[in-house]
């Protein structure tokens, strides 16, 4: 490998060729003297590039950005017999902590093959190809010096490979979202679990002490029980110990000595902890902030010191719900005037700004999610319309960047909401929400009221929260947009804002009952404050990796990420412990198995305050060390589903993996195959293998003759190492591999059971 950096050089000078004036006669005639000028000449020259030097070694000192450095570790996994890296690999790459002169911890920026790769001083690099590849690390200060260190990788071809699965056909399946919410850490008791014992003296009952289980009060054959202590840490992390306690009952109900079990549950006063009097009037007006737990977040923070840029229509200044929530900052992008740009009606920006921050605990109206942050009000929209070039400056202007206005705001936002959006994909729109997300700024945008499968922007921009809608239900509302573009939910409606209407000319503050993913756009923004008000440094990427590892949502619809909620329901008490809490690297980001497919791999980085070996209190699923680098473990998982206890309908479970700040959960997903099977009674339908980047696909025909107990098996010879994605093809038929979550597969040498690549297909 070869690597260096630095900060960048002063201006090359470059000095002037060898001549002097005087003639050649002269030169011959007074060797002394032309050699002393020349000395004189070289000396006069050296001067200036010392001066210039020094200049640059000033900065040096007062940019404080010490010679930097990174390890980069590939786990022999992606190694051949011959010991050769093959692609593809998972590279993990580390670097220490740099201070500057102040003592605050610089920021740091990946890039692979000069593209970004994130954020953080640790991260899993996914090399997809044999080559070269250069990983490289910039860190930076707030004044915008840097050092950058590269470092060179180089893969070779891995051999071809054969991979096999099963298809299982069934009828389309009509999920809805109520049925797949698990109880979260707010909802039980950790670590304490209710049984109906069948018998007085169940055959668990009398050995679950020598199991750790202690039983902490009886009533005839139902009790109260703590599980093992070894399988949560006391005092730990909260959510770890809630998936615990959530396992262990599921393990406990597939006992034959037990009847049935479950958590125990909390039952909370309905009260509401804020004396804002909208909710004393009508308590169901507090239904979307019951509904993603901000009352269980305002005990951690209410965003004191957090600045959110609202990108409307301006905001009603002395609305005493929001007047002292507004700061310096405001500017009229439309009629390029500085200040606190004035709404019109119908008050879109006061009932957006009002979701977000309004004032709580004062004694009248709502309380905004963070209603301790501060609001910079930048007027985008007149008369329902907004331009993308509007728009980009504002976004520009928020983050703190140069824009088109020549103005910038004395502090940049922290984040930036777009309750609004259009079908057309701006450039000059992505180049300034790309910018504002370099400069660390979140963007929150709305996906849009028209009901169907439909890209808006900004919301479909990378980076971006795209935020549809959840009715009192928590189901999809009916009109709101929805697809694989959605991040995650939030209430649409009813929601109870700030509002106004005008009397004569002047226009009264007033509340209104809004709808909208416009109004759930706020919601998230809110919580994305309270998040970086707790921890200033928390990146976007950062937020985006917690949000994909189910760290600021509750779970709705189908396990995982799914078109009509996203990753989810947004949760603030969740949110808000996400920042602080230890995060070990690990790669993937969640196990898929099941369906044939009982072995799995996972490698875990040095990083991040683990202090243990990674455990489940699952008896089903085995966890087995099997290698270790200088930064890296690689991790077997094995699931044993001849187990009397084996979940035979599958679902998320999860592995704990401790750390300092208590457990970390990894989310092993089990699918199981369906009953039922519908069979293809249609011609041409395909299993397809497309290669990631490169687009190459591979088909095989399906037909009768591969159909083995109602499954279809499907075979390919010769595939290339590389990612893939593997789906169905043909006329009313829909589905991926793995079952129902369609995420990319990677196939090299000593990847586990590649021949067992088991998905379901749902004919419609």
């Amino acid at each position: 490998m070869a690597g260096g950096g630095g900060l960048m050089p002063a201006p090359c000078i470059l000095l002037p060729p060898f001549t002097l004036p005087v003639s050649g006669r002269f030169c011959m005639r007074q060797p002394v003297l032309f050699i002393l000028l020349t000395c004189c000449f070289l000396m006069a020259c050296l001067l200036t590039a010392c001066f210039s030097s020094s200049s640059d070694d000033s900065k040096v000192k007062k940019s404080s950005i010490p010679e930097i450095s990174f390890s980069l570790e590939i786990p022999d996994s992606f190694k051949n017999d011959a010991g050769i890296l093959v692609a593809p690999a998972r590279a993990f790459v580390l670097a220490p902590d740099f201070f500057s002169e102040d003592g605050k911890l610089l920021d740091y920026n990946w890039k692979l093959n000069g593209k970004a790769a994130g954020a953080g001083k640790a991260r899993w690099l996914e090399l997809p190809s044999p080559g070269s590849h250069f990983v490289e690390l910039q860190v930076s200060d707030s004044l915008g010096n840097y050092r950058t260190r590269r470092e060179e990788i180089h893969l070779a071809e891995g051999p071809a490979l054969f991979l096999s699965g099963r298809v299982y056909p069934v009828r389309e399946q009509k999920s809805g979202n109520s049925g797949s919410l698990r109880p979260s850490l707010k909802d039980i008791i950790p670590g304490e679990v209710i049984v109906r014992f069948r018998e007085p003296e169940a055959a668990f009952r009398s050995a679950m002490g020598e199991d750790g289980w202690q039983e902490l009060e009886r009533y005839k054959e139902t009790a109260l029980l703590r599980i093992p202590l070894a399988r949560y840490a006391m005092g730990g992390d909260g959510e770890a110990v809630a998936g615990d306690t959530l396992a262990a009952v599921e393990a406990l109900s597939m006992r034959r000595d037990i009847l049935w079990a479950e958590p125990n549950y909390r039952r909370r006063t309905f009260r509401i902890p804020v004396n804002d009097t909208a909710y004393a009037e009508d308590p169901r007006r507090f239904w979307p902030l019951e509904a993603i737990t901000a009352p269980d977040a305002w005990d951690q923070t209410r965003g004191a010191g957090a600045v959110i840029a609202v990108l409307d229509s301006g905001v009603m200044a002395d609305h005493p719900d929001l007047k002292d929530r507004i700061g310096p900052d405001g500017y009229d992008f439309v009629e390029k005037r500085a200040g606190t740009p004035s709404d019109e009606r119908p008050f879109h920006g006061t009932q957006v700004s009002g979701i977000a921050l309004a004032t709580m605990n004062n004694g009248l109206g709502i309380a905004g999610v963070a209603g301790e942050a501060t609001l910079m009000p930048l007027k985008v929209i007149k008369n329902d319309s907004a331009s993308t070039w509007d728009i980009a400056q504002a976004i520009r202007y928020a983050a703190g960047l140069e824009n088109a206005s020549g103005r910038l705001p004395q502090r940049r936002a922290d984040v930036i909401n777009l309750s609004l959006g259009g079908t057309w994909n701006s450039r000059e729109e992505r180049e300034a929400v790309a910018a504002a997300l370099k400069a660390g700024v979140f963007v929150v945008a709305a996906a849009g009221n028209e009901g169907r499968d439909r890209k808006n922007y900004p919301a479909a921009h990378s980076g971006v929260f795209a935020v549809a809608g959840v009715d009192q239900g928590l189901m999809r509302h009916r009109d709101s947009n929805y697809g694989d573009w959605i991040s995650l939910v939030a209430p649409f409606g009813p929601v109870y804002t700030t509002s106004a209407w005008t009397l004569v000319s002047r226009p009264q503050a007033s509340y209104v009952d809004a709808f909208g993913t416009s109004m759930a756009t706020p919601f998230v923004s809110g919580v994305l404050a309270l998040m970086r008000s707790l921890d200033p440094f928390l990146s976007p990427d950062q937020a985006m990796g917690i949000l994909e590892k189910g760290g600021m949502t509750r779970d709705l619809g189908p396990l995982g990420k799914d078109e009509d909620t996203g990753w989810g329901l947004v949760d603030a008490a969740k949110a808000v412990h996400a920042p602080g809490a230890a995060v070990p690297v690990a790669a993937p980001e969640a196990l898929y198995m099941g369906m044939g497919r009982g072995q799995a791999l996972f490698f875990l980085g040095k990083a991040n305050d683990v202090s243990g070996l990674p455990a489940s209190s699952l008896p089903w699923l085995e966890i087995r060390e099997t290698a270790q680098g200088l930064n890296t473990r690689t991790f077997t998982v094995f699931l044993n589903m001849e187990h009397g206890d084996f979940p035979g309908e599958g679902g998320r479970f999860f592995i704990a993996i401790p750390t300092d700040s208590g457990d970390s959960l990894y989310p092993v997903h089990v699918n199981m195959p369906p009953e039922n099977l519908h069979g293809l009674s249609q011609d041409h339908v395909f299993v397809v293998l497309e290669q990631e980047g490169s687009g190459k696909m591979r088909y095989y025909s399906l037909s009768e003759e591969d159909k083995e107990e109602g499954a279809y098996v499907w075979r390919m010879d010769d595939v290339e190492a590389g990612l893939y994605r593997i789906r169905i093809q043909g006329e009313e038929l829909k589905g991926a591999y793995p079952s129902g979550g369609g995420r990319v597969v990677w196939v090299y040498p000593k990847a586990p059971c590649l021949e067992h690549l088991d998905f379901v297909v749902e004919a419609f």
